[in-house]
């Protein structure tokens, strides 16, 4: 005869020892933090104690993001580029409407202050 245990709730202690296994396998932060709250998840729907809200857990995942913090490799976008893109959108858009909106909005969101 086989003894089964409930899959939930996960221990605290197996939630840390996955944080150590994804931390040793090199797991960018913001993986480990969704990979986390996939976990806690079903436990909340369930109704059942969340053990990605133990203190331990949290305390890990700030430690965690702080050794190996992530760097953000995207380049600024210059004036030149937000030219072209502007200008690519006669290309992309059928409507002077919403060419115009479009590019107001990159206007708006990438020219600098």
């Amino acid at each position: 005869m086989e003894i089964q245990s409930p899959i939930f709730p996960i221990l605290t202690e197996h939630m840390a020892l996955f944080i150590a296994f994804l931390a040793e396998q090199k797991y960018a932060p913001a993986t480990v933090l969704t990979y986390i709250s996939a976990l806690g998840f079903p436990h909340r729907l369930a109704g059942l104690p969340d053990p990605t809200k133990m203190d331990m857990i949290q305390l890990a995942l700030h430690g965690y993001s702080k050794l190996n913090p992530s760097r953000d490799s995207r380049l600024p976008i210059t004036l030149p580029i937000l030219e072209n893109i502007l200008s690519s959108c006669t290309h992309t858009q059928s409507s002077l409407y919403n060419r115009r909106l479009i590019q107001g909005m990159y206007a708006i969101a990438f020219l600098p202050h």
